[in-house]
């Protein structure tokens, strides 16, 4: 991503938010072009853990430039023109809003409808995202909260065992997550010879030494409906 594009990134961010207003004016007067921020992805129970406790500041550094305190977590969406209308990109964008209401974009994913709480795994709160990625994909998430000696820096990907981009994944809206572990539930269907079926997988998963380990997958057939 080159400089050009990131500036761009916070000056249509920051424009929604208030802290550029006149930059947010000439970026509407040149199209469709702009970003919007949807909704709060955190309840007030998780709101109140990520002020108290993630994010504590020390007196010191109350004037950081940086700002890195997270006090709200968002999602949002840049919109382009396309065949004569206003249409949203396929990517989502997390946006953190902090210390003197400056925002920041601290993730970005292919999908949308994300929603998010807080989880404690093993003593650690952790940060599960679920969201759509098209079609029937339905993905779960997990990060946990990167700090530094100036606060909130982020978000860290958990490792899922044999998941390439480190996520659960359901075709059927399936993704249970109770206590320690997680269960993803998908379906496939097959044809062998004159039969036909769907065959049903459940994969279940432990957190352990700070990432997810398969502990089981489980198969069955029912006939295709169809």
């Amino acid at each position: 991503m080159n400089g050009r594009m990131i500036c761009g990134l916070w000056v249509l961010a920051l424009a929604h938010f208030g802290v550029a207003e006149g930059v947010g004016a000439a970026a509407a007067d040149s199209g469709c072009a702009r970003f919007e921020t949807r909704k709060e992805l955190l309840g007030e129970d998780d709101l109140a853990f990520v002020r108290e406790r993630v994010l504590a500041f020390k007196e010191e550094e109350e004037y950081s430039p940086y700002n890195p305190a997270l006090l709200s977590l968002w999602w949002g969406k840049f919109f382009h023109e396309r065949g004569g209308y206003c249409a949203p990109t396929n990517d989502t964008y997390l946006v953190a809003k902090g210390r003197h209401n400056v925002p920041r974009i601290i993730m970005v994913f292919t999908g949308h409808t994300p929603r998010a709480r807080i989880h404690e795994l093993q003593g650690e709160k952790i940060l599960l995202l679920f969201y759509f990625a098209g079609g029937n994909a339905y993905l779960l998430q997990p990060y946990r909260f990167a700090l530094s000696a100036h606060g909130f820096a982020g978000l860290e990907p958990i490792e899922v065992e044999g998941r390439h981009f480190n996520n659960f994944y359901s075709n059927m809206r399936s993704i249970e997550v109770a206590g320690d572990e997680v269960v993803a539930r998908f379906q496939q269907r097959y044809r062998k010879g004159h039969s036909s079926g769907i065959e049903l997988t459940t994969e279940s998963y432990r957190y352990e030494g700070g990432g997810f380990v398969l502990q089981e997958t489980g198969t069955e057939t029912i006939p295709d409906p169809n």
